[in-house]
């Protein structure tokens, strides 16, 4: 009897993480496109002046830290005796804060026409930012923990659903 109740609870355990993993990607709305969510620490880049730190930099399109041409988001270290976390679209993508109330994907579509491509101080703990990716598909990106391995990293949680959002040819930028 117990060989039997092991594949079941297996089964039952299976179903349960998949379901939620759903809600947490669709946030319990019907008419959410599919998406993929991820979390990931970032090593900062100190100002802005290169050499750059490739582990700065999140491509939100495929969920990969690292520095390329697709690359999304950077996270930067400045300041002089008082160092400050920045976060900055990079490559075309777009952001704004959205503050510690989860946007989800409504949220992020509608601020889409306020979405710039300057510098996000507000990287403290639980904010939310909607991204628009270089690839026209909408994220939300939370910050989870600051300075996880010391100085000079953040940890981040992030939503990108699957749905275009915004389309365009390969050398015009995004709106």
């Amino acid at each position: 009897m117990k060989r039997q109740r092991a594949p079941l609870i297996f089964s039952v355990s299976l179903i349960v993480s998949c379901a939620l993993f759903l809600s947490m990607c669709n946030n319990g709305a019907t008419n959410t496109p599919a998406c993929q969510s991820g979390t990931v620490t970032l090593s900062a880049d100190y100002d802005y002046e290169p050499p750059d730190t490739p582990d700065a930099y999140l491509d939100l399109d495929t969920g990969t830290v690292g520095n390329t041409i697709d690359s999304d988001i950077k996270f930067i270290v400045s300041g002089g005796s008082d160092m400050f976390n920045v976060l900055y679209p990079v490559n075309g993508a777009l952001a704004s804060s959205m503050g510690v109330d989860e946007p989800g994907f409504d949220r992020c579509k509608d601020s889409v026409d306020s979405l710039a491509d300057w510098n996000i101080p507000e990287v403290f703990p639980d904010n939310y930012l909607c991204v628009l990716t270089n690839q026209g598909r909408l994220a939300q990106l939370q910050i989870d923990v600051v300075n996880p391995l010391g100085p000079g990293s953040l940890q981040v949680s992030f939503t990108i659903w699957e749905e275009t959002v915004v389309t365009r040819e390969a050398d015009e930028p995004l709106p």
